[in-house]
């Protein structure tokens, strides 16, 4: 067989497992304890408490984090990492955005109330970007360095996360939510390098597959469930599988309570990377799955007011963006003129938002030697907004107050 037909068959044998409905999608360190004797096949569950959770929780992770991995390229990963900060980190916003639309996750997210609001969003997702930063400045396999602190620490949320679900009736977190979580990171890089303007060759992907792979292993994502393979290929046909027959139709059809949860997000976003818009940002997100659409009116409902946009592709990478501007509005009244204004100026600023950022990612940085200066700025750039939202967040503070923030 062919390298592309192993590889398919691969992605299809773990496929299967994530759509197999069965008790094994719960993993046994998030909320339950299993025996499973091979001979018989019965599982047993014992409910825990939270310590116990913890205690068991960090006892796998340091189990993982001693157990010699010369296959797996960590240093290559981060360094992959490193030269496409700001691109990696558009991707990974976009993936944990696109992950809002797995009902089970979501719910999740909105039993903790750490996520519904701009604030408290803000707090949840600069926490989760600075474990991800000690995973890719740090040491992994180093039972005592910061980089496997940061593991058990998030394991150990995981594990209360479970618990609380638990006993609010929703069960613990599946493989299933583990595996789609693990995308997030990942899913979007790997697949659409081009449209985020990634620069790195196959050695590369695959370091930064090996990495994740690492990362879903030592958090308790079982080998079967782990979409991070042996190959690269095998690892994009599993990713782009998930993204045609998972999350477009869910981005296109999302849960009722997606639209609060993204809008929380990226306005919680916002007070670390000033240059996001909600709108121009999801609508970015749905163009990487394929989806083309109309940027969202925001007028009152007695003002209608549409501004669809086309994509048009020559036969240079440039792209241009055209708007269509449909209004039909009540001059009589000036409070509907000023809205009309308001509206048209705020839907404009997204579409040039969403128009530059595709620009920036399809064009500037993929132009051989403008792309190596325009990457560095961004990389600098990026890293100053994150340096600044640890130590010394003045977007929040001026939005929410430092007391809140703290």
């Amino acid at each position: 067989m062919s390298p592309h037909a192993l590889a398919t068959l691969a992605s299809q044998h773990v496929w299967s497992c994530l759509l197999t409905p069965s008790r094994h999608w719960r993993h046994n360190t998030f909320g339950h304890v299993s025996s499973r004797p091979r001979d018989t096949g019965v599982t047993t569950r014992l409910v825990m408490s939270p310590h116990a959770l913890a205690t068991l929780a960090s006892q796998h992770v340091r189990s993982c984090l001693l157990t010699p991995s010369r296959h797996w390229r960590h240093n290559t990963g981060q360094e992959f990492f490193h030269q496409n900060y700001y691109a990696l980190f558009v991707s990974k916003l976009s993936g944990l955005l696109t992950i809002l639309v797995i009902p089970s996750i979501l719910r999740v997210l909105v039993l903790t109330k750490q996520s519904g609001e701009p604030l408290t969003a803000f707090k949840r997702y600069l926490s989760t970007l600075s474990h991800m930063l000690d995973w890719y400045e740090g040491e992994l396999m180093h039972s005592d360095s910061r980089a496997s602190q940061s593991l058990l620490s998030v394991h150990s949320r995981h594990c209360a996360a479970t618990h609380k679900a638990q006993k609010a009736g929703l069960g613990p977190i599946s493989q299933l939510d583990m595996s789609l979580t693990q995308f997030g990171f990942m899913g979007y890089g790997l697949l659409y390098p081009r449209k985020l303007g990634l620069a790195g060759n196959e050695d590369d992907f695959e370091g930064f597959i090996h990495f994740w792979r690492t990362i879903g292993h030592v958090l308790g994502i079982e080998e079967r469930f782990n979409i991070c393979r042996e190959s690269v290929l095998e690892t994009r046909i599993l990713c782009q599988r998930l993204v045609d027959e998972v999350f477009v139709a869910g981005l296109t059809a999302p849960p009722p309570q997606f639209a609060e949860m993204a809008r929380s997000l990226l306005d919680g976003t916002w007070a670390m990377v000033p240059f996001i818009d909600h709108d121009a940002f999801l609508h970015f997100t749905k163009q990487l799955v394929g989806l083309r659409g109309e940027l969202p009116d925001k007028a009152s409902a007695t003002t209608n007011v549409i501004h669809q946009f086309v994509v048009v592709s020559g036969a240079t990478t440039c792209r241009m963006l055209t708007f269509h501007l449909v209004s039909s509005v009540n001059t009589s009244s000036i409070v509907e003129n000023h809205s009309h204004d308001v509206n048209s100026v705020s839907v404009m600023y997204s579409g040039v938002l969403l128009a530059l950022q595709v620009f920036v990612h399809e064009v500037l940085l993929a132009t051989p030697i403008i792309s190596v200066l325009v990457r560095f700025f961004l990389n600098i750039l990026m890293w100053f907004s994150i340096y600044m939202a640890q130590r010394l967040p003045v977007l929040a503070y001026i939005t929410w107050g430092p007391a809140n923030v703290r």
